[in-house]
């Protein structure tokens, strides 16, 4: 019994025997885990509080039931009503975190992600692993969501962010009152987006304003919260002792080895919250910790090819559930579904269950920080591992241009990615670069993953010829696809400027045969056929190879 991370406590493991009593310390979620036997014709009803059905198993149903409740602090029973021969096994009670999930419904900005749906969500545990869902809109979809004791929030914009938007407490608190989210009887508050330290001179107007409206309800309002604390001091102080949660954003870009990325962690984690903590006391256990999953097309923290991404985000779980300085934090949210990589999506909802349900501080995977599976993957030292073939002299070649990977989406902006891999189609043949891929395990799962861009015009939307292929293995269809994106809205360049611009992403996941294999990359698709127009010149970065989460 006791504390089995900073998130996650077991207040009750037992046996259950009709009646179980416990203690909830605070109030907030808790987890009910149960394991129930029922043959042919028998049933258990699960109750909390008299009331309350957690769990009504019946013959068909798995064993293992899952439930989750906000509970106030204090007293409370659990009672399990058996029929027909039915029988519980094991009753586990937890306190946990706010999980958030943003948003729904939503889908991906890349198309070829597919669709983030209630069917996705849910065959892939997402909605097991959360309780609070943030949305647009609370639909019909919200009564079911409800009736499992599970939260839903509206997110709103903030009146007043723009230097020319001239309001008053009066109306933006009209403005938030109105909302669906502050009026729907399914919805249990609003999450307002966003409060920046650049408009310091609207927080009386927005703490008065959100003082009204949190005096008329018995719903929570989020502020989402971007900049230093002492800048946000003079907003939070007034706010930390009413029903506000408050959505800290700490949006983390990949470090160039493990070392740098602790130690990032360590200041933009760990001594963050206690700097807030120290600005504003009792702010810490009101914390949503909002982590970015930024990670797919058109905005993408995962920017560096030679970090596994995967884990960087199980690194930011370890460090919230583990380190004492994230002790008692209020919840966790990653942070946006739609700009998410699906892979990468399926992996949040596995970091969830493992670290704010199970309560574990061991490491959610043993594959290391740096993929040395190929090297030079950004074309930042030239051809340096790389075995470059060209159909004929001066068709291939490396190139250079100022903010291509911030065009691409990499975030925030830097020099990384501005470098890349130029070739012209020939008729002659096939132009390509291969290179060995190595430190594989046999019959494992892997991706590998580019970029690529008409080099004598990005404005190109089409999708182009381009073969990829790894030898001695499998590839696998289901997770594999070629598609179109264009740069982000608030990404440009010069050269460009606020035309629309556009890139092929591919992904190819393959199962190897053994430990190494060779890549190879071509603008002709097959030996036989160039697939596209003859002259046509193809740039491509961050070949990413590493490890496939099947999920």
């Amino acid at each position: 019994m006791g504390r089995l991370n900073n998130l996650v406590a077991e207040l009750i493991k037992t046996i259950p025997d009709g009646e179980v009593e416990f203690h909830n310390p605070r109030d907030g979620w808790v987890l009910f885990l149960t394991q129930i036997d029922s043959p042919p014709g028998g049933e258990t009803s699960v109750m909390l509080d008299s009331d309350d059905l957690l769990v009504g198993h019946r013959a068909h149903m798995s064993q293992d039931c899952q439930a989750m409740r906000f509970l106030d602090r204090g007293e409370h029973v659990v009672t399990f009503v058996s029929r027909g021969g039915s029988r519980a096994r094991s009753l586990v009670v937890r306190t946990i975190p706010e999980i958030v999930y943003a948003n729904y419904p939503s889908r991906p900005h890349f198309d070829a992600y597919g669709e983030y749906d209630w069917e996705f969500l849910k065959g892939m545990g997402m909605l097991d692993s959360v309780n609070v869902l943030i949305t647009s809109d609370p639909g019909d979809w919200s009564d079911d969501w409800v009736k499992l004791g599970k939260r839903v929030i509206q997110q709103v914009g903030v009146p007043g962010l723009r230097a020319d938007d001239h309001q008053t407490a009066e109306s933006v608190h009209e403005y938030w009152s109105n909302s669906i989210g502050w009026t729907h009887q399914n919805s249990s508050g609003i999450i307002a987006d966003e409060f920046l330290t650049s408009r310091t001179e609207m927080y009386p107007v927005w703490v008065d304003a959100i003082r009204r409206l949190v005096a008329e309800g018995d719903r929570t309002f989020y502020p989402y919260l971007g900049g230093n604390p002492s800048a946000l001091r003079p907003l939070l102080e007034p706010l930390v002792d009413l029903p506000c949660l408050f959505a800290d954003e700490i949006y983390l870009r990949e470090q160039a080895t493990e070392e740098e990325a602790e130690k990032f962690l360590d200041e933009r984690l760990a001594r963050h919250v206690a700097e807030l903590e120290e600005q504003v006391p009792g702010i810490r256990s009101k914390l949503v910790l909002v982590l970015g999953i930024l990670c797919g097309p058109p905005e993408s923290l995962n920017a560096n090819p030679s970090v596994n991404f995967k884990v960087f985000m199980d690194m930011q779980f370890h460090k919230i559930a583990t380190d004492p300085a994230l002790r008692d934090i209020w919840g966790i949210e990653e942070y946006l579904s739609s700009y998410a990589d699906e892979e990468y999506l399926r992996w949040a909802a596995k970091l969830y269950k493992h670290y704010c349900l199970d309560g574990r501080t061991d490491r959610a995977t043993n594959d290391p920080y740096m993929l040395d599976h190929v090297q030079n993957p950004d074309f930042a030292r030239g051809i340096e591992g790389w075995e470059v073939r060209p159909a004929e002299p001066g068709s291939t070649g490396i190139r250079r241009e100022d903010g291509y990977g911030w065009l691409e989406g990499r975030y925030p902006r830097t020099s990384e990615g501005d470098d890349f891999f130029w070739m012209r189609r020939s008729s002659r043949g096939p132009n390509s670069i291969s290179q060995p891929i190595r430190n594989l395990e046999a019959g494992r799962a892997y991706s590998v993953k580019l970029f690529v861009g008409d080099g004598l015009d990005l404005t190109n939307p089409g999708i182009h010829a381009v073969g990829v292929q790894v030898d001695d293995s499998d590839v696998i269809e289901k997770g594999s696809f070629q598609g179109t994106f264009a740069n982000c809205y608030s990404h440009h360049i010069d050269r460009y400027g606020e035309v629309k611009t556009y890139f092929n992403h591919i992904r190819r996941v393959f199962r190897p045969h053994g430990e190494s294999s060779i890549l190879t990359i071509s603008d002709w698709p097959s030996e036989s056929d160039p697939g596209g127009p003859v002259g046509q010149e193809l740039i491509m970065n961050f070949v990413e190879v590493e490890p496939f989460y099947e999920g």
